[in-house]
């Protein structure tokens, strides 16, 4: 947790200094990549499904649907604002790991906040646009809606797949 909680400072003051502006802090983005990737079992479970180990399978219920639909509506609203869409991002996956009574899950990204603000804000600033980003989160509300437990894992996994090779081309972009 030491190690996150100076991740997380690192990208803070980044952040408030106007930006990334070098390459340790993208390698601390990366290692904060890599930190949840190889959680990624316990992370599947945002998706608000069961992880064998850790939740029965979670069934949402109608306010739970309301501020997810909500928080998407918010994102498609918010256009290329990038700074807007992505704290709207960041709400909504912290909206789903609430919603599924996933303490860990939630604790892990709220511990990660400004981490994950800066990457995401990274990544769709790169990508000069948000609507290939909300159509990665669409099929995941989708999901979680219907209550299609493998269209949840499978779109919550494209959609974190994505983000990181989108990360990861921004690092090797920079390395170059």
């Amino acid at each position: 947790m030491v190690l996150v909680h100076l991740l997380q400072q690192r990208a803070a003051a980044a952040a408030q200094a106007g930006g990334v502006a070098n390459t340790c802090l993208l390698i601390a983005l990366a290692t904060g990549i890599l930190f949840i990737r190889c959680n990624e079992r316990r992370l599947l479970a945002e998706a608000g499904f069961r992880d064998i180990e850790v939740q029965p399978t979670r069934v949402y219920g109608e306010d739970d649907i309301a501020e997810l639909t909500q928080l998407i509506a918010t994102m498609r609203d918010a256009g290329n604002e990038v700074s807007q869409y992505v704290d709207v991002d960041v709400r909504f996956h912290l909206a789903i790991a609430d919603a599924a009574h996933n303490d860990v899950l939630a604790g892990v990204l709220r511990s990660l906040q400004s981490l994950l603000r800066v990457w995401a804000h990274r990544v769709i600033d790169a990508a000069g646009e948000t609507s290939s980003s909300l159509a990665m989160h669409e099929p995941v509300l989708e999901a979680i809606i219907q209550g299609d437990e493998e269209a949840a894992r499978t779109s919550m996994s494209a959609l974190q797949d994505r983000a990181s090779r989108r990360l990861h081309d921004i690092i090797d972009r920079r390395d170059d």
